[in-house]
């Protein structure tokens, strides 16, 4: 009795994990916070008509908090699988856009040229390219 109680509770905390963890998938996560416009990030497979291919994205949705104007510029530094920035020389990379009081830009799958939107890898073919190992914001301004 004792080992098919023990079995039981295992799989139920098992279970209560696995729909944890599930539910967090394409949750948004706070990840900077600067003058009052709050970036968020989740990520997210994309299918991409018309060939179907799968991307994986990360995508970012920048919330303006306050009642003002707010101007954001920054130059997406992207490492792909190595300890060299892939783009942090590459002016291509330089983001610019306005918020308006209380504005969110969030990035969708359904968006096609949305420059929220960070490639992370191609689903279908996971060997063609590494993975985006790590993301940052370079010279972000909001004022």
């Amino acid at each position: 009795m004792k080992t098919l109680l023990t079995i039981a509770c295992s799989l139920f905390i098992g279970l209560q994990t696995f729909a944890q963890s599930e539910s967090q998938t394409g949750t948004w996560s706070l990840i900077k916070s600067k003058n009052g416009v709050n970036i968020y990030a989740r990520e997210e497979i994309c299918t991409v008509a018309p060939t179907n291919m799968q991307i994986k994205y990360k995508l970012l949705k920048f919330e303006n908090t306050t009642a003002n104007v707010k101007n954001i510029s920054f130059r997406y530094q992207l490492y792909y699988g190595s300890t060299t920035c892939a783009t942090c020389q590459n002016a291509e990379y330089d983001q610019q856009f306005v918020l308006a009081p209380n504005q969110v830009r969030e990035a969708s799958c359904s968006n096609s040229d949305d420059v929220l939107k960070v490639f992370i890898r191609y689903e279908n073919e996971r060997n063609y390219s590494p993975d985006l190992s790590q993301m940052d914001f370079g010279n972000l301004i909001v004022n």
